[in-house]
């Protein structure tokens, strides 16, 4: 295994006291009140005026290759079936 960077290590660190941060906070937090959740961050393509046509032609042109794996799941799928029920069949019939 690689051995990790600083900046790896640095990053790391850095969630590990967010975390700690947000679990203290809801530790003080008094018995009945009910803690806000953090809100998530608005950042990249997609946003919330997004139709959902929109959404749909992204994940298409961006995840092609799954419709291209999962054809070839199918068929193998299939053929393997195909040779499971001819191995049924043919394995009684030579006496074996």
């Amino acid at each position: 295994m690689a051995k990790k960077t600083r900046r790896a290590r640095k990053a790391s660190q850095q969630q590990r006291a967010q975390q700690q941060t947000r679990t203290q906070q809801y530790e003080d937090a008094p018995a009945g009140a009910v803690a806000a959740k953090p809100r998530p961050r608005s950042g990249g393509k997609l946003s919330g005026t997004l139709t959902a046509a929109q959404a749909a032609i992204s994940f298409r042109d961006e995840y092609h290759y799954v419709v291209a794996d999962l054809r070839r799941v199918g068929i193998l799928a299939v053929v393997m079936f195909a040779v499971l029920i001819g191995l049924a069949f043919a394995l009684p019939a030579l006496g074996i």
